[in-house]
């Protein structure tokens, strides 16, 4: 079976931090990512979704308005609202699951102080938002939320340039993992000096069983992505109910709350293993961008329509909206092609934030709709062909399961392969 997504995490890279032997790796890894993206200081935390509340309540944010996209996972908006600030969700575009300049001149106000910028599976967001957020709140803070795209770019360079902050993840399904593990970059001296020092007064170093435990749960992941415990991991989701399979499955159980190993350190081995990650940042990127540059070419050429952006995404994922999301799942897994259900859901539409349901049906709509087709660092193209073959296949059975859902036809790639244009796209 083509699995959905792999880790990029390398069994060499575990072996080549367990031997290596640098007391601060934690400290080199912040320099690093620091020096990377354009930012004077960098701290590690246990999870990006700690060092947004880190950040939140250090910052003396709290009880104000926090900006945030509708359609983005569930741990930001939590994170916030554990903080004691109040969540106030940004509705997707109608032709694209990212907000469009739009919709945050909508949301902002005198109240805000804080917008969370989101360049989801790694598209590059409309910089006109920010210049819009700053006229209608000119002390709103800009932090940008690259958890999962690492780096996105446009035409003048990294977006995140103009940024008071910036979040990045070392999850195991992120980019660059280091199994777990989250880092907030800075630009203000004394906001970092604040952060740091809640930061270390809070938190512990991990035990040796943690550890253990982090490293048998990364083996165990890299496992399972490959056969044959890939297809009995689907057996088991599909026919006998233990894990997650459907949409519904994916949805958030717990409430706004920091996660019960939120105050454990990431330890010096992990550290470790995220340096040796960052250093294959730019083939891991190559990769990616290799196989959704071949979805987007072939599905052109199909016919297909595929999200604009205003310069080459970083691909993470590869989303791709169908009208009918839970019969494509299950055709496409006839063809032995599993496709992921990531953010099956709009925030705003989540039962603790019943004072904005339905505030935001743009992004309900694609929450809703959107699949991601398989993407990952080794993939080839003859994989990816795979994918794009059973997709016509599907179409020509059944064209109304992989419709574009009800958005209007400016959506769609030019003939010319260029992107369409979007009000406010630089």
């Amino acid at each position: 079976m083509l699995a959905r997504v792999r880790s990029n995490l390398h069994i060499a890279d575990m072996l080549q931090a367990a031997l290596a032997g640098a007391a601060d790796a934690g400290e080199v890894l912040e320099r690093h990512c620091a020096q990377r993206f354009g930012f004077p200081h960098a701290l590690l935390f246990p999870y990006a979704r700690t060092a947004l509340h880190a950040l939140l309540v250090a910052g003396g944010f709290r009880a104000r308005d926090i900006l945030c996209p509708a359609y983005i996972c569930a741990e930001v908006p939590y994170a916030i609202t554990a903080s004691g600030c109040q969540v106030r969700f940004v509705d997707s575009a109608a032709d694209h699951f990212l907000p469009a300049p739009a919709e945050w001149r909508r949301a902002a106000s005198r109240n805000v102080a804080m917008a969370i910028v989101t360049p989801l599976f790694g598209y590059p967001v409309d910089k006109d938002a920010e210049r819009l957020l700053r006229s209608a709140a000119p002390d709103v803070f800009i932090l940008y939320d690259e958890s999962q795209s690492f780096g996105v770019e446009d035409t003048n360079g990294l977006q995140m340039r103009d940024a008071d902050a910036a979040l990045l993840s070392f999850g195991l399904g992120k980019m660059v993992t280091a199994l777990s593990g989250g880092l907030l970059l800075l630009r203000d001296n004394d906001l970092c000096r604040a952060v740091r020092a809640l930061r270390d007064s809070q938190h512990v170093r991990p035990t040796f069983m943690h550890e253990v435990w982090l490293a048998a749960r990364g083996l165990a992941a890299w496992a399972a992505f490959r056969e044959p415990a890939l297809s009995l991991l689907d057996f088991a989701a599909r026919r006998l109910r233990l894990l997650p399979a459907s949409a519904e499955d994916w949805l958030p159980a717990d409430g706004p709350a920091l996660p019960p190993d939120g105050k454990i350190m990431p330890s010096r081995y992990q550290a470790r293993l995220g340096l040796e990650q960052f250093g294959r940042l730019d083939g891991f990127v190559a990769g990616r961008r290799l196989i959704a540059q071949h979805y987007e070419n072939r599905l052109r050429a199909q016919a297909f329509r595929a999200f604009g952006h205003a310069g080459t995404p970083t691909w993470p994922r590869y989303p791709w909206p169908v009208a009918r999301r839970d019969a494509a799942v299950s055709e496409l897994r006839r063809h032995q092609i599993q496709v992921s259900l990531f953010l099956p859901y709009s925030c705003a539409d989540l039962p603790v934030y019943r004072d904005q349901q339905h505030a935001c049906p743009n992004a309900a709509l694609w929450g809703q709709s959107m699949i991601n087709l398989p993407n990952w660092h080794g993939m080839r193209a003859d994989q990816a062909e795979r994918v794009v073959d059973s997709l016509v296949r599907l179409r020509d059975q059944d064209a109304a399961i992989v419709a574009w859902p009800g958005v209007p036809a400016a959506s769609a790639l030019r003939s010319d392969g260029s992107p369409p244009r979007r009000s406010g796209v630089p």
